[in-house]
């Protein structure tokens, strides 16, 4: 793999990823996951992660999971391609 195919590779997942991204732009549906996790401190009305990667694991839980009333984003990506 060449460098310039690294670069269209990457160029190409962060597209996908902002379209999938999105299709579930409410902030309620972040917040349901973030409750449904253990990460929204309804206090201070934010999300409050121990470690970098538990953000990675609330945004694929979004993506791929169920949040709120609508269904997870990843049902929309049939739209997007």
């Amino acid at each position: 793999m060449t460098t310039n195919d690294y670069l269209t590779i990457r160029k190409t997942a962060i597209e996908l990823v902002s379209k999938i991204l999105d299709l579930n732009k409410d902030r309620n549906n972040y917040i349901y996951a973030g409750k449904l996790l253990g990460f929204w401190d309804g206090e201070g009305e934010v999300m409050v992660f121990d470690k970098d990667e538990e953000s990675d694991i609330l945004m694929e839980f979004v993506i791929y999971e169920k949040t709120s009333e609508d269904s997870g984003s990843s049902t929309g990506f049939t739209k997007v391609r």
